[in-house]
């Protein structure tokens, strides 16, 4: 039963099984420069990856060798992931986000790991308030036009940003000025229009940065943040993701 479970998850749709359907069968990653060991489930790796999957199973792998080494992956990022992969959800507080978030949503789009990557879409989210300014510098400077993230961060921003919530107003406007002209040009589109048609409480459409494959994925997605939506409130007031680039 176990392995049936297992065989029928992918990427796309991947959620922790019970621990009872879990093959007990082990691989041996080896993560940074001093090659850390970490002994992980080989199923989970390679339902929720493509790329582990490729490695571990996939025609080119090395014989019968049962491991990984990710030599340029720092330890935290990879037991967030690991925590991600047992809790399936990002396991970290809001206020200790930060650059961790931003490391694991460039490993989970590393690795291809579509359903950490929504994840980490979603937690941006929920905060109910955007990440700091140097996040988004970082995004627009160092990920694709049609990222996911770059989009999210141009509707949050546009909807909930409060520059009178900025504790430091002068280094907001520094900040402000760094900023591309592919972030501020959107934004300011995006408040236009509010301005023209308030919005009346309504709520972005995740499925918008989730990219999923197909509409079957999308109905069950929705479906899914619609029943946790009964069971968890979404956070009231300015939650601070913190400054990325200083942890």
């Amino acid at each position: 039963m176990a392995t049936v479970i297992i065989e029928t998850m992918t990427p796309e749709s991947y959620e922790p099984p019970p621990m009872s359907a879990i093959d007990l069968a082990t691989t041996q990653v080896m993560i940074g420069d001093n090659a850390k060991s970490y002994n992980v489930y080989k199923a989970l790796l390679c339902a929720s990856s493509k790329n582990f999957n490729a490695a571990l199973n996939g025609q080119f792998r090395d014989g019968q060798l049962n491991e990984l080494k990710l030599d340029d992956i720092q330890e935290e990022v990879f037991e967030d992931y690991v925590d991600w992969l047992f809790a399936g959800k990002i396991c970290f507080t809001q206020r200790a986000a930060g650059m961790r978030l931003w490391d694991l949503y460039i490993f989970a789009d590393r690795f291809h790991i579509p359903q950490l990557k929504r994840d980490a879409v979603n937690y941006v989210h929920n905060a109910n308030r955007p990440p700091s300014l140097h996040f988004v510098k970082r995004a627009f400077n160092e990920l694709p036009d049609k990222s996911p993230i770059r989009s999210i961060l141009i509707d949050v921003y546009a909807k909930y940003w409060d520059p009178e919530l900025e504790e430091d107003k002068t280094k907001t406007r520094e900040e402000m000025q760094m900023l591309p002209a592919a972030f501020l040009g959107p934004v300011l589109i995006e408040v236009y229009k509010r301005l023209e048609h308030p919005y009346q409480n309504e709520d972005l459409d995740l499925c918008m940065y989730h990219e999923h494959p197909n509409d079957a994925q999308v109905q069950a997605c929705r479906a899914k943040r619609a029943g946790a939506k009964n069971e968890i409130p979404r956070p009231v007031g300015q939650v601070d993701l913190g400054d990325p680039l200083n942890g």
